[in-house]
């Protein structure tokens, strides 16, 4: 009779799919109700005590018919795309949010489709045997529903972006200059960004050339990076200093004073 449309579940596996939204929109899951402060998503044909309102008329009918025909006519061209290019089913079904992404960027799309359909090193991750795994494939989907997000995938196979040479992020190797940018910043009254990084996981080397722009964009605010490679002791020591674990990459931490107001990363796990 109704759904909780803020259930992770139903959000993960239903709802972020502009398909199956509107097939709930055709099965009659029009109405919205509050209570206890949660909103439900109801059937439009029953009324607050759960009985019927109303019975669906022909031109009701035909609408729903006609939005389940459309989604099925965007899945079965996903699907021939999908086999056409070599694609994952799922990647192919999300390009057509990814339009919206780019925005009329023109540049960005035919990066996009050439990385998709040329790059050797993402084709062999992601266009072989099966399919990548689920947990593989669901990052990249989501980079994809947003402009930033493809520049960093792009930024990710290509090489391009920017690196920390040139900008106003600066390298942190040691505890000694960790807890000096620490203090500089506290003595200017400035808020400190640190950006956690380990450069061989994908997640990290996605997010780092978005964190070296970050301060095109807040010229108030420093910024420091520690880059933690196999073996290296000094930076482990830094990671350590600041409470942030390997598996925590990539990860912000944000100070002021020498003291942390919050962090964002998107793992979220902490040593």
């Amino acid at each position: 009779r109704r759904l909780k449309p803020s259930r992770e579940p139903l959000q993960q596996r239903l709802l972020r799919i502009e398909g199956a939204r509107r097939c709930l929109e055709a099965l009659g899951y029009t109405r919205e109700e509050e209570e206890d402060g949660d909103t439900y998503l109801c059937l439009a044909d029953v009324d607050a005590d759960g009985g019927s309102a109303r019975l669906p008329t022909a031109s009701m009918c035909k609408h729903h018919v006609q939005l389940l025909q459309r989604e099925r006519k965007e899945v079965e061209q996903a699907a021939a795309v999908a086999a056409q290019h070599g694609l994952p089913f799922k990647l192919a079904l999300e390009l057509r949010h990814v339009r919206r992404a780019c925005a009329g960027d023109a540049d960005l799309a035919r990066e996009l489709t050439k990385l998709l359909l040329e790059n050797e090193e993402f084709r062999s991750q992601f266009c072989v045997g099966g399919g990548p795994p689920a947990a593989m494939l669901a990052p990249v989907l989501q980079l994809l529903r947003s402009k930033e997000g493809i520049r960093g995938l792009l930024e990710y196979y290509t090489g391009g972006g920017a690196g920390a040479e040139g900008t106003h992020v600066q390298r942190v190797a040691m505890v000694s200059e960790w807890k000096e940018a620490l203090d500089a910043a506290a003595r200017a009254n400035r808020t400190l960004v640190a950006f956690f990084n380990c450069p061989q996981k994908m997640a990290s080397r996605v997010m780092a050339p978005i964190a070296n722009r970050l301060p095109q964009s807040f010229a108030d605010i420093d910024f420091v990076r520690v880059d933690l490679m196999p073996d290296d002791g000094l930076a482990k020591q830094v990671f350590d200093e600041a409470f942030v674990g390997e598996a925590a990459c990539p990860s912000f931490l944000f100070f002021q004073e020498c003291t942390e107001l919050r962090s964002w990363g998107p793992l979220r796990a902490r040593a």
